[in-house]
This record gives structure tokens, sequence and C-alpha cells, in this order.
């Protein structure tokens, strides 16, 4: 593990980003609401990376088969609480 000074927003940033495409060809709109600003974080940014990658990569499976008309997967993340719906 490696421990180092990261913005809390970019290891979810950079999740986002690399699963855009899959979520637009499965016609999931991703609405992200980051407070501003956040602090910076002491923690291992490629693990927090792939701990985001997995829960929204889940959110994007649940999604895919869902008869739902309106797909939507909203990020929040205010101060110190965090959600993923």
């Amino acid at each position: 593990m490696q421990l180092a000074p990261t913005p809390a927003a970019r290891p979810l940033s950079t999740a986002l980003q690399l699963l855009a495409e899959s979520f637009q060809t499965a016609g999931i709109s991703v609405e992200q609401q980051v407070a501003d600003p956040l602090p910076t974080l002491e923690v291992d940014a490629d693990r927090l990376h792939q701990v985001f990658v997995n829960l929204l990569g889940n959110a994007r499976d649940a999604l895919t088969g869902s008869a739902q008309t309106k797909k939507l997967v909203k990020v929040e993340v205010r101060g110190d609480s965090r959600a993923v719906t």
C-alpha cells in the first residue's frame, strides 16, 4: 500500500472517465455533484480508484438489465459524507 496526499475527488473522477463510454453504451446517464473544495487525503489512490471502479461498475451492471426507461447513476461527494446511488 502506498499512501500519498491525494485530492479527494481525483480517484472518483478518473474512475468516472474510465467507465464513461460503457455507461453511454448502456444508455445510462451519470450525474456527478462534488462539493468544492474537498480536502487532500492521505490514501492509496490506486486502491481508492479501484473501489470506485467496482462500485460504479456494479451500478452499471445492475442497470444494464433493467427495464427502466430512465437509467441514472448519481454520485455525490459532500464534505465528510459520500454516497453512490
